[in-house]
């Protein structure tokens, strides 16, 4: 019989003494490598700090003073840039009646039309042109809208002047969104109906100034040559009243194919005449006279060396015109009319505002007592 057989009670109590043991011994070495490596990570983190707290932090002082200098030498620039700019504002915007702003748009429209008519301007389209005011032709304009209308207006008419001194050949069609009438109505509030909802008490910031310029937008289609085109765009960019903004051109040409050498069509080349003393020779004269009297330079005979024979080609109107970029082109421009905001609405941030200068008090002259 075998001990355990004889002592199964202490055998067991053994055998789960050494099961308990080793799962101990186990569950401790792991707590002990787990203690390690995080005992390592909190010196690794402890090194860190120790290394930033030694380095000196960016920017320095230093740093940050020149950031600053620099931040308000950009602001300076950036004033100055504005004021350059400001220059194309107008200093007065009236806001005229509905029948001030009528009159105004009657004597506009007969004022360019009697322009385009005088330089012998077509009009391509079946209705009269207004030139952009075409939504006043017979009605009223809005009360509010007119001061950004009059001067949308205003500009229009340099623009069209422009377009009719540049030696186009035809107005074909012109469109103006109305976004002066958009400019001009009053901002909606946040709540219109006073419905007070849930976080609606709460003051809300004001937003900055998302664009530094009103766009006023016109569309023209006209037909003309290609000088006439770059002198229209090189007077628009050029102008010291307006400014005008071109956002988009499209150019179409009449002639659709390129130029084609063998399509073009030339006189044939006329045959030189023989000269007079050639035909007074004939079969029994002497070679030797023909000879001598070809050599005779004198006024009596000989050849006509100074004489020159013309030679008239006929000319291809269509293919010069390709050649030299004198066909018709029609072209349709997007422009959009600047109107930029005051200084005040447009802030400039880090501008640094010079102190008025404080003038000392005049001190009064002294006076010594009388006796």
């Amino acid at each position: 019989m075998s001990w355990y057989q004889e002592n199964k009670f202490a055998g067991t109590l053994l055998g789960v003494t050494a099961v308990i043991s080793g799962a101990l011994i186990y569950l401790g070495m792991s707590a002990n490598s787990d203690a390690s490596a995080a005992k390592q990570k909190e010196q690794a983190a402890v090194n860190k700090i120790n290394a930033l707290q030694t380095n000196k932090p960016y920017p320095s002082k230093e740093n940050e003073k020149l950031l600053l200098e620099s931040l308000a030498t950009f602001a300076a620039d950036t004033k100055k840039f504005q004021d350059t700019l400001l220059k194309f504002r107008p200093e007065d915007m009236p806001k005229l009646s509905a029948n001030q702003f009528s009159d105004e748009v009657s004597k506009y429209v007969n004022k360019l039309d009697t322009q385009f008519k005088a330089k012998k301007i077509a009009y391509t389209a079946k209705e009269k042109p207004y030139f952009g005011m075409e939504a006043y032709a017979g009605s009223m304009a809005p009360e509010n809208a007119t001061q950004y209308l009059n001067y949308n207006r205003l500009g229009l008419e340099w623009l069209f002047t422009t377009l009719a001194d540049s030696g186009i050949t035809s107005l074909n069609n012109v469109h103006r969104p109305l976004v002066a009438e958009a400019l001009s109505k009053p901002k909606e509030e946040a709540n219109p109906r006073g419905r007070r909802g849930r976080g609606n008490n709460k003051k809300q910031k004001p937003t900055g100034s998302t664009s530094v310029y009103d766009g006023l937008p016109i569309e023209i289609t006209f037909t003309g040559t290609e000088a006439s085109m770059q002198k229209f765009i090189t007077d628009v960019a050029a102008g010291e009243d307006y400014f005008f903004a071109i956002k988009l051109i499209k150019i179409r040409n009449e002639e659709q194919e390129p130029v084609t050498i063998s399509k073009a069509t030339f006189a044939p080349a006329a045959e030189a005449a023989p000269a007079p003393e050639l035909e007074a020779a004939g079969e029994g004269d002497d070679p030797a006279e023909a000879d001598a009297g070809g050599e005779d330079l004198g006024l009596g005979g000989g050849f006509d060396i100074g004489g020159e024979e013309e030679f008239e080609a006929e000319e291809d109107p269509k293919i010069i015109k390709q050649v030299i970029g004198d066909e018709q082109i029609t072209v349709f421009m997007q422009l959009e009319l600047v109107l930029l905001k005051d200084a005040a609405s447009v802030p400039i941030p880090r501008l640094k505002k010079e102190a008025p200068v404080k003038k000392s008090p005049k001190k009064a002259p002294k006076t010594t007592p009388t006796k």
